[in-house]
């Protein structure tokens, strides 16, 4: 193997990982993201409400 298809290799585990960092952390914080945009304006909608 010659020194650019190690640079190669190394660079494509290099973006797995950071790929994989990234799912890690972003898709739990999209996800609380997501309940508090609804708990924020959602709930002003039932609380508007009549009872």
């Amino acid at each position: 193997m010659t020194d650019d298809s190690n640079a190669v290799d190394y660079s494509g585990v290099v973006v797995y990982l950071l790929f994989l960092v990234g799912t890690v952390f972003v898709g739990p914080l999209e996800a609380v993201v997501g309940l508090a945009v609804y708990w924020l304006f959602g709930s002003e909608e039932t609380e508007s409400t009549p009872r």
